[in-house]
Parts: structure tokens; C-alpha cells; sequence
């Protein structure tokens, strides 16, 4: 996604296409990608880029599978040394277990050498 926003839809499964109109909509429009479902199916989470930096955050769900209250961040990658943000963003890796989630992070580091040169 080059700019701009993206949107995370929810929709039922009945074993066929599931007509636009059934779609439930995210309550807010960000760059939210990669979404995965929690193993309980309560929760959905995603990458977001919604507090300035690609994060992974949640969003609730009520009975009725529908967005309930705002999403929350679940881990921030707010550093320049080790983050998603330096993968292509359609390329960020979210897998979600019982215990654990797993994000795919770039990590940029560097080295400052000084040398005396004699002549």
C-alpha cells in the first residue's frame, strides 16, 4: 500500500461469497494490514500504522463478531534499530497463537570505526 488508508472487514463464513453488504467494517480507516484471527475468536489483530509507527495492535469483538470499543496496541515497535517498517508493508508477517504472536522485524544496526593513519 503505497499512501493512503486501508480497511479490515469482517464477514461471516457460510461456505460460499459473502456479499459486500454483509461485510462488518473496522470502526476506523488506517493502514491496517495482516489481520489474523486469536485462537478464541475474540480478538483480531494487525499490523497498524495508526499511533505513527507499524505496530501490531487488537481490536475486541463482541458476541455478534462485531468491532466492539477501540483497538489497543498489543506490542510497539517504536525504535530505529529493530522494526517491521523495514520490510515492504504487504510483506509483514503476523502469525497468532494461544501464548505468543510472531511478527517478522527488519533490524538496521551500524558500526563506527575510527583508525589512527600514520604517514
Amino acid at each position: 500500500m503505497d499512501g493512503g488508508v486501508s480497511r479490515i472487514f469482517l464477514a461471516p463464513f457460510q461456505g460460499r461469497l459473502v456479499p459486500q453488504k454483509e461485510w462488518i467494517p473496522s470502526p476506523t480507516e488506517f493502514v491496517d494490514t495482516g489481520p489474523q484471527w486469536s485462537p478464541d475468536g475474540r480478538l483480531v489483530y494487525f499490523a497498524s500504522t495508526r499511533d505513527g509507527f507499524r505496530c501490531v495492535w487488537s481490536q475486541r469483538l463482541d458476541a455478534a463478531n462485531t468491532p466492539s470499543g477501540q483497538a489497543f496496541a498489543v506490542a510497539h515497535f517504536h525504535t530505529a534499530r529493530r522494526s517491521p517498517v523495514k520490510l515492504p508493508f504487504d510483506s509483514t508477517d503476523l502469525f497468532v497463537a494461544r501464548d505468543q504472536i510472531l511478527v517478522s522485524l527488519g533490524e538496521t544496526t551500524g558500526n563506527i570505526w575510527s583508525v589512527k593513519v600514520t604517514e
